[in-house]
């Protein structure tokens, strides 16, 4: 289901094409996909940043736009050098800021350092109309040193919506939209239902469809994640 096949099912099963409710399609989309955004964990929100050089003297840094949780940062130990190719890379440690601030006191900007080893969330802030987070790295950078972070995000554009309106609709798609369209529908439908102030059985109904369909997306995106299919196809062998 794309962004024009959305909006017109929400018209057609509210039964409502004024300009009003037009006017809010969008933000009803968009609420839906922040419930989902919230109520399932797993890769379908896993993302990763771009190459990103240290600055020399410099502690913290400022993640991609729509970061909400950071996975991990990996860092290469060779000053320049590619995050894949150009040298030997890692994993820094996430710990507490305190044990940024007493194992390694000092401002966030200075001379001496090292290669970083630990990293922490220090602020959280927004870039545009996207939430972000900045991290502090220590021991502070004494050189350039190419990071990524792997994060947890949801940014504007990542929405179904980015770039549409139901009076100049695009036939843009998410991965949610075709894997699991009911979801977004039946949470959309409520939404829009609710904004009508609806009778209560009938947004009950829309409720359930859409709780149902948000379990088995949860399902799909977590539970199956965990699993070893070869492990668990050779038990009892």
């Amino acid at each position: 289901m794309n962004y024009t096949e959305l909006v017109t099912a929400i018209q057609n099963t509210c039964v409502n094409t004024e300009a009003q409710f037009n006017n809010h399609i969008n933000d009803f989309i968009i609420a839906t996909e922040d419930k989902i955004f919230q109520g399932v964990s797993g890769p379908l929100f896993w993302k990763a940043s771009s190459s990103t050089p240290t600055v020399a003297g410099t502690r913290e840094y400022v993640l991609a736009g729509g970061t909400i949780d950071v996975l991990g940062i990996r860092i290469c130990e060779t000053p320049s050098g590619d995050i894949d190719t150009g040298g030997q890379s890692r994993y820094l440690l996430r710990k507490d800021i305190d044990f940024l601030r007493e194992a390694y006191p000092g401002p966030t900007t200075g001379t001496g350092g090292g290669i970083p080893k630990y990293y922490s969330v220090s602020s959280a802030g927004v870039s545009g109309s996207d939430p972000t987070l900045s991290v502090q790295m220590a021991p502070v950078p004494d050189d350039v040193y190419n990071f990524q972070a792997e994060y947890y995000g949801k940014a504007v554009a990542d929405s179904i919506t980015n770039g549409s309106t139901p009076d100049l609709p695009l036939a843009t798609s998410t991965w949610i939209s075709v894997a699991f369209p009911d979801v977004l529908l039946w949470g959309s439908v409520l939404q829009g239902y609710t904004f009508m102030k609806g009778e209560a059985d009938v947004m009950a109904y829309y409720e359930s469809r859409f709780n149902e369909g948000l379990l088995l997306l949860k399902n799909t995106s977590e539970n199956r994640q965990g699993t070893d299919t070869f492990s668990d196809q050779g038990q009892g062998q």
